[in-house]
């Protein structure tokens, strides 16, 4: 039956659409980019572009904040769009059916399974008719259920154009949330603070930052980050809440562009790990997670060519997933918090070639 709708959609669709724009060509002129020739040389090889006054040389900034692309560009841009929407105008009723056949085969009603975290359960849901899920959590010896970050609300999403949560960090004692944004769709989010208690935020915001790595510590009164640079994940940087944000004290900086960077606490809580890694390589740098303000962290295994590990903690000691010595599947083994320097690894999980771990 769908794929008879389908059928009978396209049709349609493609009737409409040829029949309106036979109309529109008739009046309707698309926009002319000016040729404007520059010479380019590189490797050897001369080549000319006619539309290189297209490409904005601040092109990084004004993803972050339109209104910085230079004139010409942004004026070239909007006739673009605007001779869509006239080329497209007789669709528009079509449009609507498209969307209400896509929106009629989707579940509107969905739901995570509640997750345990100290006290807590918590989980997201999404009803329907809403654009973006809320985030709730019930105590779990009382059994009170209370929406604790709800982004369709008028505080979160109502009234932009673009919303999109990158991460929701819980404090250790469940009273402060840090929350990552992005409103603009430039994939450079916002850090900002939450009271749970009182719903009020901190006056402090971090921008320029990664969507998922940041954590916070133990006490609650630091929160580690990364911050974006050129498109890159470039340091790790340490707020403290009720500080400004300029005199964030940078942990780590990330010296190569060819590698990407994250930002996690293991499963323990106990430690912060600064992971670096390109597609055959990583190494992992750790901190506690109770560490002072002049805290240094310090690598497990320097990186090198083609060997890959990740490490988490319970106990007395640390465990790493690792392909040293061609494991190629991976083997499990471990190290003491005293000194996990990769010379005290322990194997205690040996490599099997025809399983992966």
């Amino acid at each position: 039956m769908f794929n008879k709708i389908g059928k009978q959609l396209n049709l349609e669709a493609n009737h409409v659409m040829k029949d309106d724009m036979n109309k529109a060509s008739h009046h309707i002129t698309p926009p002319k980019a000016k040729k404007q020739p520059i010479t380019h040389e590189a490797h050897g090889d001369i080549r000319q572009d006619d539309f290189d006054h297209l490409r904005a040389p601040n092109w990084q900034d004004a993803l972050r904040d339109p209104a910085l692309l230079p004139e010409p560009i942004k004026q070239h841009i909007e006739a673009e769009n605007t001779y869509q929407s006239e080329m497209m105008a007789d669709t528009k009723p079509l449009q609507e059916t498209l969307y209400k056949e896509f929106i009629g085969r989707i579940e509107e009603d969905n739901e995570s399974v509640p997750e345990k975290d100290g006290p807590y359960e918590y989980w997201w849901k999404i009803e329907r008719g809403q654009d973006y899920p809320s985030h709730l959590r019930k105590h779990i010896e009382t059994g009170e259920i209370s929406v604790f970050f709800d982004e369709n609300s008028e505080k979160e999403a109502a009234g932009t154009k673009f919303f999109n949560v990158g991460s929701l960090e819980i404090s250790d004692d469940h009273s402060l949330m840090a929350y990552v944004v992005d409103t603009t769709g430039s994939e450079y989010y916002d850090i900002r603070f939450r009271n749970l208690e009182t719903g009020e935020d901190h006056p402090e915001v971090i921008s320029n930052c990664d969507s998922h790595s940041a954590v916070w510590s133990k006490d609650g009164s630091r929160f580690y980050y990364v911050e974006r640079e050129g498109d890159r994940p470039k340091r790790v940087k340490c707020h403290i809440l009720g500080t400004p944000v300029e005199e964030d004290r940078i942990l780590f900086e990330n010296d190569s562009d060819t590698l990407f960077m994250g930002l996690d606490r293991t499963l323990s809580g106990d430690y912060i790990l600064i992971t670096r890694a390109n597609s055959e390589s990583s190494e992992t740098y750790l901190l506690e997670a109770d560490a002072g303000d002049h805290a240094v962290p310090g690598i497990i295994s320097p990186l090198r060519q083609g060997h890959e590990y990740n490490i988490d903690h319970r106990g007395d000691y640390f465990y790493i997933t690792t392909n040293k010595d061609d494991a190629v599947n991976f083997k499990v083994m471990r190290a003491p918090v005293s000194d996990p320097s990769e010379k005290n690894w322990e194997e205690i999980v040996p490599h099997r070639p025809d399983i992966e771990i």
